[in-house]
């Protein structure tokens, strides 16, 4: 008996229930036609210029926005080849890179940190692995730098969440030139619109200045599912509000900074945790680091350095102090280290679990061993 056809309105019905990370509060199911999962997973290959003879490892969880556009729909489309891995384990990656011959690698900043941080690199031939993308967070200062100098792989990161998924909605063309890739996460997709507005005022900010990002287009869920509520405080006048901090920069490009809920008020000043984490991501005592918030009965919020020590390192708060008091403001030096030997993550293992129960700040801020600066 053949098939049933269904007629759809691939604009219009319904293809997938993209759940959020639930970083605020419960998940929600963002809704995305039939039109947008297929070209938001034919965006994907616009970055790397995939194509039918590339070899994808994929180790992304396919639930997520990122791993479902760029692991299970790209390949598709493309008519690609995929292996997968249940979980990301390093040295495991690496044999599956030399023994497949892998050319593309879609991954999260702390996985690329962890292959080139890893002692066992050189004895593996990863010469096939040609190009990648990195988001789920914001790219350390000079990563991107590292991983083409060592690991020879073209590597941009771009702008996308589970709102505008499965894909994108901001990234650099192939090919793009290194300080480019390095300083951006590059231009709107084709049919898209992108404004950086001031968040409380939601009127539109002129190049440079840093506000919230909203956009427009074919990419922008039509809503969450059976939430109208949440729906009308995230897109407004059809613009889609994602409480991301990014400024439009020279010939279009983007700089994206973090989240608007990231900045730490620490007695009136506003910081951006992502400028203190760029002086450090380099520090070779230290894997990873992020900086949180943590309560303080005077300034209202502390500056605390969360850090992941390269093995058989010992990091201090005077060293982290030190390496920093002449690059920024004395307001912005840290007050407090808490040493850790993970991040927690949010389901799916890829982003920082930063805030609410068991997240990082909660950790920082109870943390017994957590360093404080005595005046």
């Amino acid at each position: 008996m053949p098939s049933p056809c269904v007629d759809i309105s691939p604009q219009e019905d319904l293809a997938m229930l993209l759940y959020t990370s639930g970083t605020t509060g419960k998940p929600k199911g963002a809704m995305i036609s039939h039109y947008a999962s297929v070209r938001a997973g034919w965006e994907y290959s616009r970055g790397t210029n995939a194509g039918p003879d590339d070899i994808f490892i994929g180790f992304l969880p396919m639930s997520h926005s990122y791993g479902c556009g760029s692991i299970l729909i790209q390949p598709l489309l493309l008519q690609s080849t995929v292996v997968l891995m249940d979980k990301f384990e390093v040295e495991r990656a690496f044999r599956l890179i030399e023994q497949e011959k892998i050319t593309l690698q879609l991954a999260a900043p702390p996985h690329y940190i962890l292959e080139l941080n890893h002692n066992s690199r050189p004895q593996y031939d990863l010469s096939s692995l040609r190009a990648g993308l990195i988001a789920g967070m914001i790219a350390p200062e000079g990563l991107i730098a590292q991983v083409e100098k060592e690991m020879g792989v073209y590597l941009t990161s771009f702008w996308g969440a589970s709102e505008v998924g499965p894909g994108l909605g901001i990234r650099c063309p192939y090919p793009s030139p290194l300080d480019i890739r390095e300083n951006y996460i590059g231009r709107p997709v084709a049919d898209s619109r992108i404004r950086i507005v001031d968040p409380h005022t939601h009127e539109e900010l002129a190049d440079g200045q840093i506000g919230e990002l909203t956009l427009s287009g074919w990419h922008v869920m039509k809503g969450y599912w059976k939430n109208p509520e949440e729906t009308r405080r995230q897109i407004i006048d059809g613009w889609l509000f994602m409480g991301d901090l990014a400024s439009k920069e020279k010939d279009g490009y983007f700089k994206i900074y973090g989240r608007t809920k990231d900045i730490i008020n620490r007695g009136g000043y506003k910081i951006n945790p992502y400028e203190l984490e760029c002086m450090l991501v380099d520090h070779p005592k230290i894997e990873q680091i992020c900086i949180v918030a943590t309560p303080n009965p005077v300034l209202g919020e502390s500056i605390c350095a969360c850090v992941i020590p390269t093995q058989g390192q010992t990091v201090t708060l005077k060293e982290v102090r030190q390496l920093m008091k002449d690059k920024v403001a004395p307001h912005k030096l840290p007050d407090e280290l808490c040493i850790l030997e993970d991040f927690p993550k949010l389901s799916g293992g890829v982003k920082i679990k930063k805030f609410g129960k068991g997240g990082l700040a909660e950790m920082a801020e109870q943390a017994e061993t957590r360093e404080r600066l005595h005046k």
